[in-house]
């Protein structure tokens, strides 16, 4: 499958501006490569003529080797493990009914944050009147009564709605290929920004500057050696953030007093009241440990 035309003018009218900076600062080595050896600050033209320092034009390269590098594992497995937990929702969770509560007047920078709640009884069957209610993501933006809730086995803070799941696992689906065009560009980036590094250290060596980076082939290998380390502790944090979110989040636990049906007492507007006398629920505990 061809991946989403529009996915790949973002990806790559985003590049264009760092890729000018980084081909300006190119040039500039190579001018610098045209100069003879030991022709330094001292005949007064280095610095007026070039106003980078090679040394910061190697960084900036390591730099984003790096973070093409953090891309490229979170593109080929960092999203498929995320992709794998939705699944796990839709074919091992555990169903119940619950309530979908969403804000509307909820914004993020003038953005649509689609966020909201969901509150539904605990599968615990030994904790009478005992509910859950926790943040979610939402793809359908609005409220929802009595709707399939999921919960993964032995996590009963996990619930998400079921519908929204379905659209999350739906729209990772469609990133697929997305995602593996922008490994594969990831990896040209990180082909050649190591490669205009490795050009630039040899620039200083050659030119004898090498009070510019001293002992730069040394520092240049941690570099290159760290990288990977680095870019699989970023993700595995980044996954393990987003494991924390699905199956805890903000979770409490409500404790019920047997108050009957949705609008007994309250404003009827209020959709989390409604959910509350519903439920016949009461928060007690103040945002406890749920470890």
């Amino acid at each position: 499958m061809l991946p989403d035309s529009s996915y790949v003018r973002k990806i790559i009218l985003g590049s264009i501006p760092l890729m000018m900076v980084l081909t300006f600062m190119l040039f500039e080595a190579i001018e610098r490569s045209k100069l003879p050896p030991y022709q330094t600050v001292e005949a007064g033209q280095v610095e007026v003529s070039y106003a980078i320092d090679l040394k910061h034009c190697i960084f900036l390269y390591l730099w984003v080797a790096f973070l093409c590098s953090v891309l490229i594992v979170y593109c080929l497995h960092t999203m498929p493990r995320k992709r794998a937990l939705i699944r796990k929702y839709l074919e091992e969770g555990v169903s119940t009914l619950g309530d979908v509560f969403y804000p509307e007047d909820q914004t993020c920078y003038g953005l649509n944050a689609q966020y909201g709640t969901v509150t539904y009884g605990h599968p615990n069957s030994e904790l009478d009147h005992a509910y859950i209610r926790r943040s979610v993501r939402l793809f359908q933006n609005f409220s929802r009564e009595w709707v399939p809730i999921l919960l993964l086995p032995s996590r009963p803070f996990s619930g998400h709605a079921k519908a929204d799941l379905e659209m999350a696992y739906l729209s990772a689906e469609r990133q697929k290929s997305a995602l593996s065009f922008l490994a594969i560009y990831s990896s040209v980036w990180l082909t050649g920004n190591l490669g205009a590094a490795i050009y630039v250290l040899r620039v200083v060596r050659s030119n004898k500057y090498e009070d510019e980076f001293p002992r730069g082939w040394m520092w240049l290998g941690i570099c290159v050696a760290a990288m990977p380390i680095l870019s699989i502790g970023a993700n595995f944090l980044t996954f393990q953030r987003y494991m924390r979110w699905m199956t805890k989040g903000d979770a409490r636990l409500l404790q019920g007093t047997e108050k009957g049906p949705a609008g007994d007492k309250g404003d009827p507007s209020n959709y989390e009241q409604m959910a509350d006398d519903r439920h016949g629920a009461v928060d007690v505990e103040h945002q406890r440990s749920l470890d």
